[in-house]
């Protein structure tokens, strides 16, 4: 019993307490096993039949999780967008969403820059990308459908079905009998859900609701409880991860002939998101504060340090959200009406590292089906990947929930999304501490801009406490 007691008071054990380390434990492990369990079973030559009958529960986490997308993006971007008092302050919300786009715009360009530079996915890795990829369309059908995507005209039909224009030549016949080809547009609608179009209608109705001011109160508390609800069930989603993971890690492996292969090419991907994270963490961030600040940077990411450790053992921008706040407000003297007013919003909205590695990972999936990407479904990617990031839940391993719309806007394979699983507990933790250090930055960003209305607000008070 005193050995136990020991070992429950030593940081191993206070470690193996908490639930989400021992998941993370547990999926390695999971990941780890199936490598080597499928080492041996390649030897058996399965059918294709009974390598499908392996993978079910691997199937059913994934039907899963693409079961929580809708709820997850929707209430997501509705209870960032309702939180923020744009009546009130306008201009800080203002600067505040302007540089958690730009900042996760840039995060998403540098790993498209990457991961076409690198090069990791190769295309001799043995999948194919089954019947979930379209052939190529022409760049002026891709503008249209984009358009038309972003701005539906049906609203539920966008949950299931996105819009594809199609030219086709139409034979008519003049009066004189001569007969001649006119192209005519048609509209027809693929089975894949418009998630463009649904992240317009969420950001729309979310200002609209938040102008409304105490008219939607009701609304808004109905969204926020809803908001939880679906986190909670992601949650739980998420602890059958390493069950799922085992499943779908060995029934991938199954399928490739070359497992050294595999291997090569994943840790890759992981360089490549890695080095992207590493740029964007110590080069363009501290760029972008010494720019707007005249600050060393370097000097406020030792004042983050603990705030980041934490945002790596949680992988949850809001569970570090109270570690976060205090770091910016003791250690590098953030005003705390900017991190009361940016900070819960930037959990929510502001994923610099989530955005990176959905562009990086969207690419690498298409190089190893040798997918040519086109311009336009390049730019998806990089839209698509920045407006998801901004959707993405403050979950663990989230970032591979929204990882399905990127895949599905850009006409890619989602099926594939479950090799991806090998790397991403190490990943996800990257991706986490870098979020929360752009908001730290952020905060210090805007602080420098709103430096003098923050000061009249003070004034004012002060004149208003003489009286």
């Amino acid at each position: 019993m005193v050995i136990l007691r020991n070992f429950r008071r030593s940081r191993v054990g206070k470690f193996l307490q908490k639930k989400d380390n021992i998941l993370v434990i547990c999926t390695i492990i999971a990941a780890v096993l199936a490598v080597v369990i499928s080492i041996p079973m390649k030897s058996l030559d399965l059918s294709a039949k009974t390598i499908y009958c392996i993978s079910i529960p691997g199937i059913i986490l994934m039907n899963l999780l693409k079961m929580m997308i809708l709820p997850l993006l929707v209430l997501s971007l509705l209870t960032g967008l309702t939180s923020l008092n744009i009546s009130t302050s306008g201009k800080l919300g203002m600067y505040t969403m302007v540089y958690y786009v730009l900042t996760t715009f840039f995060a998403v360009c540098l790993g498209m820059a990457l991961v076409v530079m690198i090069h990791p996915g190769n295309k001799d890795f043995g999948l194919t990308a089954e019947d979930e990829n379209r052939k190529p369309i022409d760049a002026v059908e891709s503008i249209l459908d984009l358009f038309n995507n972003l701005f539906p005209d049906n609203i539920i039909r966008s949950t299931f079905q996105q819009a594809e224009i199609r030219f086709i030549n139409k034979s008519v016949k003049s009066r004189i009998g001569l007969t001649k080809y006119v192209q005519q547009p048609i509209v027809s609608y693929a089975n894949f859900p418009n998630f463009l179009g649904l992240i317009f209608f969420s950001i729309f109705f979310g200002i609209v609701l938040n102008a409304m001011g105490s008219k939607g109160e009701l609304l808004v508390s109905l969204i926020n409880i809803l908001n939880d609800l679906t986190m909670r069930m992601v949650k739980i989603i998420l602890y059958n991860i390493p069950i799922g993971i085992f499943f779908l890690v060995l029934t991938n492996l199954l399928k490739v002939s070359n497992l050294k292969l595999i291997l090569s090419t994943m840790g890759m991907f992981a360089v490549t998101v890695l080095t992207g994270i590493a740029i964007h963490m110590f080069i363009i961030l501290p760029i972008i504060y010494a720019v707007f600040t005249r600050k060393n940077p370097y000097l406020f990411m030792l004042g983050m340090s603990r705030a980041m450790i934490v945002a790596f053992v949680t992988q949850s921008s809001s569970a570090t959200l109270p570690v976060t706040m205090t770091c910016a407000e003791e250690n590098n003297k953030i005003d705390p009406r900017i991190t009361k007013f940016m900070f819960p919003i930037g959990a929510i909205i502001n994923m610099d590292g989530t955005g990176l590695y959905e562009a990086v990972a969207a690419i690498f999936i298409a190089q190893i089906n040798d997918i040519q990407l086109s311009t336009m479904q390049m730019i998806r990617i990089s839209v698509t990947s920045t407006l998801a990031a901004i959707g993405a839940a403050t979950v663990p391993s989230a970032g591979l929930v929204t990882l399905l719309i990127v895949l599905s806007t850009a006409g890619l394979p989602t099926h594939q999304v479950s090799l991806l699983y090998t790397f991403d507990w190490f990943l996800d933790r990257c991706r986490t501490s870098i979020n929360i250090l752009g908001d730290a930055f952020g905060g210090g960003i805007i602080q420098s801009l709103c430096r003098n209305d923050l000061n009249k607000i003070v004034s004012n008070d002060h004149k208003m406490t003489n009286l």
